[in-house]
């Protein structure tokens, strides 16, 4: 699959595919300062043209919260493929749960956050039932402990 994507900065860092896995990790684009507003929407630097009917889902790296405390705000982004033109750059909302007094900078080039492209779900319609056929598991927490 060839996805069309524009950077943002000059000499930018480069996306690439990793060697294990099918997540393509994003790094920063510019140095993050972590003091002052706990909140922050981080630029990635990045746009791209995603295929019609694929989504893009941007999530934390593992390590990203051991090492530098930040969690993502949504959880999970979604970028869709009509989100694809020259200005339409991705961002990563993220909130500082800590602040190291020596780490209050992330340098460029670190890998902070990750995506995958998928297939969008298709439309789907709703059919009022019972569920009665089905059986009955036993609710919430019915596998154990």
């Amino acid at each position: 699959m060839d996805i069309k994507i524009k950077y943002f900065k000059e000499d930018p860092i480069l996306l690439k595919n990793i060697e294990q896995g099918d997540w393509i990790d994003l790094p920063l684009q510019q140095d993050m300062n972590l003091l002052g507003d706990p909140t922050k929407k981080i630029p990635l630097g990045i746009a791209m043209q995603l295929p019609k009917d694929y989504e893009a889902h941007v999530v934390p790296r593992g390590s990203t919260f051991r090492k530098f405390g930040l969690i993502q705000t949504n959880h999970m982004g979604v970028v869709d493929s009509s989100y694809n033109g020259p200005e339409d750059e991705w961002f990563w909302p993220v909130y500082i749960l800590r602040n190291h007094p020596e780490i209050n900078k992330i340098p460029r080039g670190t890998r902070v956050a990750q995506f995958r492209i998928i297939k969008k779900q298709p439309k789907i319609t709703f059919t009022l039932s019972d569920l009665e056929a089905n059986g009955n598991r036993g609710g919430d927490g019915s596998t154990g402990l």
